[in-house]
């Protein structure tokens, strides 16, 4: 009944995330109390209708840029939490095929140098994000297999650049 609804999705995500984009040109940074509230509805509009969409890649890279567009207008909550949803993402859905532990490794990369500009939460743990991401790895077997092996090194090392940042 409904052909292509997910590009249709896709398209009003990006749409949103472009406001809030655009708010934060025209304020130039400096948010007031309305302005705030819109960058905060439309980052919470994207949070939850990128999970309607039937692609996990799509969902992942949507919310990565949510969670880029979160943190160029402040709200540093909201990027704890979107950061956190992909990491859920990839636990629920692991294969044990190498392309997609490539793509899993790099989607863990990926978040991890985002994360360098990150603030950590002081009330939280300092490296809650990086524990879930680790977990991921030891968590499954598909990670301790001949093949997975480079990869989890180069997640390591990318891991320890994070930590010495």
């Amino acid at each position: 009944m409904f052909a292509n609804l997910d590009e249709v999705t896709e398209t009003l995500i990006y749409c949103t995330l472009q406001l809030a984009s655009k708010c934060h040109a025209i304020c130039k940074g400096q948010h007031n109390g309305k302005s705030q509230n819109f960058v905060k509805a439309c980052c919470a509009y994207a949070h939850i209708t990128i999970l309607s969409l039937e692609s996990i890649p799509k969902q992942i890279n949507l919310l990565f840029l949510s969670a880029q567009v979160a943190l160029m207008n402040g709200l540093i909550g909201e990027v704890e939490s979107l950061i956190g949803l992909i990491i859920e993402i990839l636990g629920n859905n692991h294969k044990d095929e190498l392309p997609h532990l490539q793509y899993v490794s790099d989607v863990i990369n990926r978040m991890l140098g985002f994360m360098v500009i990150v603030p950590s939460n002081p009330e939280d743990s300092y490296f809650i994000l990086v524990d879930g991401m680790m977990s991921l790895m030891q968590d499954d077997e598909t990670w301790t297999r001949d093949h997975a092996y480079k990869l989890r090194c180069e997640i390591y090392i990318n891991v320890v650049r994070f930590l010495a940042s």
